[in-house]
């Protein structure tokens, strides 16, 4: 096509027709996404409580082995105690 062919008095309003078009379902596609924005705000926070449940799940568990320990200490120096004075049966 050149400049002088009566074609491009078509031709250009269509190609601002066509951009319009992509504007529009760009503004579409952008609208879309912002609606999308509470819902994945729900599964990130959703996300971060299972996260915090996990660690006091995890914290307990420290807690109940730390106690074990303990009691498994306690035991070994009962045994020691019981030793020193020759009270367990050899």
């Amino acid at each position: 096509m050149t400049r002088h062919d009566p074609r491009l008095v078509l031709w250009i309003p269509q190609m601002v027709l066509h951009g319009a078009q992509m504007v529009l379902h760009d503004a579409e596609m952008v609208l879309h996404d912002a609606e999308m924005v509470p819902h994945g705000a729900q599964r990130v926070l959703h996300d971060a409580e299972m996260v915090l449940h996990d660690a006091e799940m995890v914290l307990h568990d420290a807690q109940m082995v730390l106690h074990r320990a303990q009691m498994g200490l306690q035991g070994a120096q009962m045994v020691a105690t019981c030793e020193q004075h020759k009270i367990l049966p050899k």
